[in-house]
């Protein structure tokens, strides 16, 4: 539970923090930073723990596949747009946004990887979108009294 909240807490000010530099800062700018920052933090880590079984396995390209795809997808793509979004539309839709996250996870471990959907995975989605929905119904609320109380 404390990891959990961590997680929540690291997760809100890295929202807060980049809302913050975005306004000075373009998204390209922040990635660039944000990875080489995180993969200066990973090196020594990589190196003391497993460099020995990296050089045991050997190059080879089928090995670096999944790494390259995740570095650009996963680790540059993803916080391009999710910065992005910050950026243009606020912490508050982008995290409500970002839920929709297993709802893609599912629908794509499926269609791709040929896994199993159960009607737990369609409660589980069901249960996100309708999350979703009441989160930008509350936020369409609070937009729309805001801009009646300043009219």
């Amino acid at each position: 539970l404390l990891l959990m909240l961590w997680a929540v807490l690291s997760a809100i000010f890295y929202s807060v923090y980049v809302l913050k530099i975005s306004k000075k800062y373009n998204v390209f700018t922040i990635i660039f930073y944000q990875n080489l920052i995180g993969s200066l933090m990973f090196l020594p880590v990589f190196l003391i723990v497993d460099f020995k079984q990296f050089l045991a396995i050997g190059i080879n390209l089928k090995y670096f596949t999944p790494i390259i795809e995740l570095s650009i997808f996963a680790s540059t793509l993803a916080f391009m747009f999710f910065t992005y979004g910050i950026k243009h539309l606020g912490i508050v839709r982008a995290n409500l946004l970002a839920n929709t996250i297993p709802i893609f996870t599912a629908i794509f471990s499926y269609l791709i990887l040929g896994e199993r959907f159960t009607w737990f995975n369609v409660l589980g989605i069901v249960i996100v979108i309708v999350g979703v929905t009441l989160g930008e119904l509350e936020t369409f609320k609070l937009k729309s009294i805001n801009q009646n109380s300043s009219q």
